[in-house]
């Protein structure tokens, strides 16, 4: 098991960025062993009441619980954070542990709330990203804001999906620009991206229709595609090897290599005929009498 899970749950432990996955898995985890009463925040919402009697009604719930179940639901809690965590529980009351935990990690303030919208609207889809992965990411984010007290209505949502989008998508986002507001729902902006995103795999060129103008790729998928016993080479016609593996090529080579070294060694040795090997007075008698 990762050193980033608990033993005592399958999902990752607390940090300093995922509080808010942590806390709704962190309290279905407790609801599943029992303990969620001795944890849970009492509020007006939870308790149905009105605001004067909310702190009574905390007092009575903290005094009826269970020291073991207190104690259990403590030990969860501890156990499922990191280590950098750890400083925020001291208390031995899970319920205070658990608020402690609420306001170290719920994002507050007009400048950290400026920065999630501004993340929230300038980020792109990676190019290897799904759709599906990619309106996941946007939701995560668009959840991260709702837990920090940000409203996002479905038409942010709509809005940051579409200017993440690549280009390719510019034909689809045109179509939504005209759909009536009414039917333009976050349901329907994803289906029709599903749609739109299986059209252009489907419109991808397929290997066995590399461009023929394109010699090397073609080379390169004939390669690919052909064993080497089918490959006919270019200087024998023979099949089994290419061209620069020819042993007739080869022999071949060596034999223009051969003739030039002679022809070659017969010039030099007539080169290097010595000056004494002249007879200067025969040669300039048969110039006087070429001249005449």
């Amino acid at each position: 098991m990762s050193e980033h899970t608990s033993n005592h749950s399958s999902f990752a432990k607390l940090n300093d960025v995922n509080y808010p996955e942590w806390t709704m898995r962190m309290e279905a985890h407790l609801i599943r062993k029992k303990l969620w009463d001795g944890v849970m925040e009492i509020t007006v919402e939870t308790m149905g009441r009105g605001v004067d009697v909310v702190e009574e009604e905390y007092e009575k719930k903290k005094q009826k619980r269970s020291t073991q179940k207190m104690a259990e639901a403590r030990a969860e809690l501890v156990m499922s954070v990191d280590d950098g965590q750890l400083a925020h529980m001291r208390s031995r009351d899970p319920m205070e542990i658990w608020q402690v935990l609420a306001d170290v990690h719920k994002a507050r303030g007009l400048a950290t709330q400026l920065a999630m919208k501004r993340r929230f609207l300038t980020a792109k889809k990676r190019p290897d990203q799904t759709i599906q992965a990619w309106v996941g990411e946007v939701r995560s984010m668009a959840f991260r804001m709702e837990e920090a007290s940000i409203s996002v209505s479905e038409q942010d949502k709509i809005l940051a999906i579409t200017l993440g989008l690549p280009p390719s998508f510019d034909g689809v986002i045109i179509s939504l620009d005209a759909t009536p507001t009414e039917q333009l729902t976050l349901d329907v902006v994803i289906s029709r991206l599903l749609n739109d995103e299986v059209r252009q795999m489907s419109t991808i060129p397929a290997p066995s229709e590399t461009p023929a103008h394109d010699p090397v790729a073609a080379a390169a998928m004939r390669s690919e595609v052909l064993p080497k016993a089918k490959i006919t080479c270019f200087f024998c016609d023979k099949q089994g090897h290419y061209k620069s593996e020819c042993p007739d090529r080869a022999a071949w080579e060596a034999s223009k290599t051969k003739a030039a070294g002679s022809a070659n060694t017969a010039i030099g040795a007539m080169v290097s005929l010595r000056d004494e090997d002249y007879d200067y007075e025969a040669v300039g008698e048969l110039a006087v009498n070429d001249a005449w």
